[in-house]
């Protein structure tokens, strides 16, 4: 998806990593499945497009990176994890 971005525009400014998701139901009730599910949706899919938009930004001397989190991050729901 990078590549295509630089070769349709010619050049990357900005990556706004904003990627959230979670399992519904108490964290008791969670698997090692639904754990890694959360984990690839809120953290590694970031990581990879930072990763990716990071080198094409410090090749071309410029760029920005801004992640966001979820609200959960902020407010607790008894039961629930992320």
């Amino acid at each position: 998806m990078i590549a295509g971005i630089v070769a349709r525009h010619g050049r990357l400014d900005i990556l706004v990593a904003n990627a959230a998701g979670t399992v519904r139901k108490p964290a008791l009730e969670q698997d090692d499945e639904d754990w890694a599910r959360v984990i690839e949706a809120c953290l590694t899919s970031a990581f990879r497009m930072a990763r990716e938009a990071g080198r094409i930004m410090a090749a071309a001397g410029y760029g920005r990176i801004i992640f966001t989190s979820s609200i959960n991050a902020m407010v607790v729901r008894p039961g629930m994890v992320g």
